[in-house]
């Protein structure tokens, strides 16, 4: 099984604002305390920390690529059975919710370390719209996408576990230009246009606009 095929991702949305938790705290505790034991565990290939440049909150968030299996590891469930007092204080204090995914399919070149910049785009269709809003996405939509400045790739995901909608795209950018440009516009109004027609009040979508906090 090549890596791709058994690849699974942990995206996790964070925030300590309105706690008593200060910033300068939680990015001192998620940087030398929380993510150095999981980057080192057997199967984790990644951790990626990202802060919102849209505006929305939670300000934070985490991509963590892992080969299947790994967080029922006894190694993995081995760290929150033992986690600091200053760990414990900060998970109760926080907002915090947790995403898990298997991968769907690949797109362009994701995975560059010059991605500064990530599109995270989720959605849950009404029931039996799914065939067609997957067919939409991938035959239609990433064509008039990746001709945004700055596109790296894509990669898309189907939800196993956790909070959020059942289907997220992760577009990798060098740069966020290509905001105000006029393919931008044209996959915008595409993507409104179909959702639109296609898409009850049941679905479900959530979009943000995230930049690597680190590179």
């Amino acid at each position: 099984m090549s890596k791709d095929q058994d690849l699974r991702l942990l995206f996790v949305f964070s925030d300590p604002q309105l706690t008593e938790i200060s910033d300068e705290e939680y990015h001192d505790w998620y940087d030398n305390e929380h993510l150095p034991p999981r980057l080192e565990l057997d199967g984790f290939y990644s951790g990626v920390r990202y802060k919102a440049i849209d505006g929305q909150i939670p300000r934070f968030a985490a991509a963590y690529e892992h080969k299947a299996g790994v967080l029922q590891t006894d190694a993995y469930k081995r760290l929150f059975k033992e986690r600091s007092a200053r760990e414990a204080k900060i998970f109760d204090k926080i907002y915090l919710t947790r995403r898990e995914y298997k991968l769907l399919s690949t797109h362009g070149n994701p995975g560059q370390k010059n991605a500064k910049v990530i599109v995270y785009a989720a959605v849950s269709p009404q029931k039996g719209a799914e065939e067609a809003f997957n067919k939409w996405y991938v035959e239609e939509h990433i064509p008039l996408v990746k001709k945004n400045p700055g596109w790296l790739g894509a990669r898309r995901w189907e939800k196993t576990a956790g909070d959020g909608p059942n289907f997220l795209v992760i577009h990798e950018y060098e740069h966020s230009d290509w905001q105000t440009s006029p393919q931008f516009r044209a996959a915008s109004e595409q993507a409104i246009e179909w959702m639109g027609k296609n898409l009850d009040s049941t679905a479900v979508k959530e979009r943000r606009v995230l930049q690597r906090m680190y590179d």
